[in-house]
């Protein structure tokens, strides 16, 4: 009895039902597109990539984009379209990768905080929102100074940055879903805390996790980029979007398509990926698309 009593309700819509009112929203297609293209840029950049990133070309110096380097190149004669798709596989990996460690982190934490209440919770959110009072930039800005720069440590350092904004994001959801009349009936039966919470209450909570976790990478990425453009990021000679757009402003009069093409695969991927939130939000929450 326990059992059947346990697995509660399921979340709204289904699968299905998500992808039958994604599939209405152009926006949100185009925008699945665009992230799907440049996911498999960064996958097979060593295949699609003109030229090898670290090429020089002495003769071509700054060249402006033509027919044998399209996007130009740069002050040591490398092809810029090759570094942009050569830095796609930092600043996605980076990106999504960071948010992995932020739903390890934040889903645990929320979930223990919103379920529990009490000191748990104080406890959890006031430490979180110790987090939130420095701004993102300056906090990861610290964070990289302390761990050092690298891949590996940006992807702790903005995953740890953003794992607060996850972890309220579920422990709000778990407010709500834990006076349910399911909740309560499982408690009646004797099943423990740690089965309601993640076979009762969290399959519930998924709905707003997977949109605000969409909203999240755009985030991750602008974080990276921004780091990248400090000087902060992945060290020479490997570039992301961001270090790219750095070296690119520093030589905008000279060359302007320096800046303008890693620019523009800033903005498309996190333009793509805003609408895409907005697009799961309105397949998973019904209400919204009613009003």
């Amino acid at each position: 009895m326990s059992d059947n009593v346990s697995l509660s309700l399921k979340p709204r819509g289904g699968v299905r039902e998500m992808w039958r009112v994604l599939r209405r929203s152009w926006t949100a297609m185009a925008a699945g597109a665009i992230i799907l293209f440049y996911a498999f840029m960064a996958i097979l950049a060593p295949l699609i990539a003109p030229y090898d990133p670290l090429e020089m070309h002495f003769d071509d110096r700054f060249a402006s984009p033509n027919a044998r380097f399209l996007f130009g190149t740069d002050e040591s004669g490398r092809d810029i379209l090759s570094r942009i798709v050569d830095g796609s596989r930092i600043t996605l990996s980076v990106g999504f990768g960071s948010i992995v460690i932020s739903l390890c982190l934040g889903i645990p934490l929320g979930l223990t905080a919103g379920f529990f209440g009490g000191a748990v919770d104080d406890i959890i959110m006031r430490v979180l929102d110790g987090l939130f009072a420095f701004p993102s930039i300056i906090l990861a800005m610290v964070m990289v100074a302390v761990f050092g720069t690298g891949f590996f440590n940006l992807l702790i350092a903005i995953g740890v940055l953003m794992s607060p904004r996850l972890a309220r994001i579920t422990r709000s959801a778990v407010l709500v879903q834990k006076q349910r009349d399911y909740v309560l009936a499982s408690r009646a039966v004797g099943c423990s805390d740690r089965r309601i919470m993640f076979r009762s209450v969290l399959p519930n909570c998924l709905s707003p996790i997977i949109v605000d976790t969409s909203l999240s990478v755009a985030v991750a990425i602008k974080v990276e980029t921004a780091l990248g453009f400090l000087g902060l990021g992945v060290t020479i000679p490997r570039a992301s979007w961001g270090a790219l757009l750095n070296s690119g402003y520093q030589n905008l009069i000279r060359a302007p398509w320096y800046a303008i093409f890693p620019g523009l695969n800033i903005f498309f991927i996190i333009l793509a990926l805003n609408l895409l939130g907005d697009g799961l939000r309105d397949a998973l929450e019904p209400r919204l698309r009613e009003r």
